[in-house]
Order: structure tokens, then sequence, then C-alpha cells
């Protein structure tokens, strides 16, 4: 599980890094394909991912825990980031683009991200 914080750490160098990736938002039903973030603000209660085209805060209270579901769990051998809500179900979930392009980088930042800074 992760921390709100190391979440905020991940999304942030993804930011830097302008790595795309696909967004998909459990309810109200959103897939965000190919999805640059430009901008990660942590905030109050909630944590805001803006881009060209969408701007989308997740409300600190409605987050439950966030999971970095790893290599042997992801469809796609590449580690994602789910973030479920207080009554366990599927908030949000981040992931590479489903044509692996950056993929090596993208797993490079999920594993370590201090470590991806270098």
């Amino acid at each position: 599980m992760l921390s709100i914080a190391k979440l905020y750490e991940r999304l942030t160098l993804l930011a830097k890094l302008e790595l795309p990736c696909t967004i998909r938002i459990a309810s109200p039903a959103l897939l965000l394909q190919n999805a640059v973030i430009n901008q990660v603000d942590l905030g109050g209660e909630s944590l805001t991912l803006v881009g060209k085209d969408f701007n989308l805060r997740l409300f600190g209270p409605n987050i439950h825990s966030i999971r970095l579901v790893n290599q042997r769990e992801a469809e796609n051998g590449i580690a994602r980031l789910d973030i479920h809500h207080s009554q366990g179900m599927l908030y949000a979930s981040i992931h590479p683009t489903p044509d692996g392009m950056g993929s090596e980088v993208w797993q490079d930042v999920m594993d370590n991200p201090t470590l991806s800074l270098a």
C-alpha cells in the first residue's frame, strides 16, 4: 500500500517526464487514453491531476487505499496504481498506455521514484 504522499511523488515525476498514461475512473465511468499529466497538486483533502484536456480531482475522504499492483498481478506485466474508495471498490486506476510507450521508464518510476530522478 502507498500513502497519498507516495502517490503524489510518483504522479509528479510522471508529469515532469511528460509520460503518457491511461487513467480510468470507475464512477462516473471515464477513460483518458494517452493522457499526459502536466501538473499534480496535493492540497487540503484532494489530489488534483491537470492535463491538456482534463482536470481531475480525487477527493481524499473518498480514498481508502492506494496500491501499486506489481508485475505479477498486472495484466500487461507493468505496474499500475489502483486507488480504492472507502467501500473497497476501485475509484481510479492509472497505468501505462496500451501500446507500451515508455513502459521501461514507467516501471522505474513505479518501483523507485527517487532513483528515477537521477
